[in-house]
């Protein structure tokens, strides 16, 4: 319900004058709990009520729709990372002219929801590739480097090891030098640059990176060698000295980079065919988590009123409007 207090003169629904102010009247609009969302959304299409605030006393998590507006806040930051996927991806949102949202915020969350869940199931995947990739990479890390010779006298033999990986470029020579005096020169290092950028695994930023190998003896050489690749960010990756395996390791890697390429364009085209149906709907959906976030601002500035179960509003709005206003009831 409705009620109208205040004057000022009469008229039927002339347009508002831009040019002067317009008599105003003070309304006052009471209604029930159940049917309050619809009626401020009512009055918000109408644009001719301007509602004061009669719980200024209360802080914003005090006020009946603090639950409601933060849902809407949560909807809003879900819709910027879809934007921002979509800007990174070259798809553009599809222009949405029509003035009605008849969606349901509960269906924007649902499909929402979907499309993190299946963003989630891919992640999880390949995160379980990747550990699996990373488990037999270390578990071959700690295999012996040099097979021992029967005919060797075991008193006489020299176990060699040896750690390759990747160095950043601008710290190499200080690598290399960094190397050579924490083992007193007991070790023998060869460098040779990647002419085309690789991507950091820390980082995942493409930079530029020198190959290298390092030959020693003793594991206190190796403890040393590997605390210095982790000072200097240096990626360590298992190798074979055995010709037969550097092959086969050759073709099994050859045979997993076409795989993932395969993986990735497959998940790049899929991404982008979830990103183009979200690009249908976005401007819709942003329209109406908008306009959700604002009819619950509105209904906190109402009056609760709990003996009555119904709320009570106060507004100013022109003496014209008045048949508008009063068909909200």
């Amino acid at each position: 319900m409705a009620e109208i207090g205040g004057g000022g003169g009469g008229g039927c629904c002339p347009p508002m004058d831009l040019m002067r102010s317009e008599p105003m009247q003070l309304v006052q609009v009471i209604v029930p709990m159940e049917s309050a969302h619809l009626t401020v959304s009512y009055l918000g299409d109408l644009g001719l009520v301007q509602f004061k605030d009669l719980n200024s006393d209360k802080s914003p998590f005090q006020r009946t729709y603090a639950a409601q507006i933060k849902r809407c806040g949560e909807m809003a930051r879900k819709l910027r990372f879809f934007k921002d996927q979509m800007s990174k991806a070259g798809v553009s949102p599809k222009e949405f002219l029509g003035n009605d949202v008849d969606i349901d915020l509960d269906d924007v969350s649902r499909k929402a929801g979907e499309f993190f869940a299946s963003a989630h199931r891919s992640a999880t995947a390949q995160q379980s590739e990747i550990e699996s990739q990373q488990q037999v990479g270390e578990d071959a890390l700690e295999a012996p480097l040099l097979q021992e010779e029967k005919s060797v006298d075991p008193t006489k033999q020299v176990k060699l090891g040896f750690l390759t990986g990747l160095v950043p470029r601008e710290k190499s020579m200080v690598f290399e030098r960094i190397l050579f005096r924490a083992t007193r020169g007991n070790i023998f290092i060869r460098q040779s640059v990647i002419e085309e950028s690789v991507v950091d695994p820390n980082s995942g930023e493409k930079a530029e990176k020198n190959v290298f190998v390092v030959f020693y003896s003793g594991e206190r050489a190796k403890s040393k060698i590997l605390k210095i690749c982790e000072a200097f960010g240096a990626n360590r990756y298992p190798f074979s000295e055995d010709l037969s395996k550097q092959a086969q390791m050759m073709t099994e890697v050859t045979g997993r980079l076409a795989e993932l390429k395969t993986t990735i364009s497959a998940g790049l085209d899929h991404r982008k065919i979830l990103l183009e149906t979200i690009g249908d709907k976005f401007e819709q959906w942003n329209l109406k988590v908008r306009k959700e976030k604002a009819i619950y601002h509105t209904l906190n500035m109402l009056s609760l009123d709990v003996t009555k179960k119904c709320l009570v509003g106060e507004g100013w709005s022109p003496v014209f409007a008045t048949p508008e206003v009063s068909n909200s009831r």
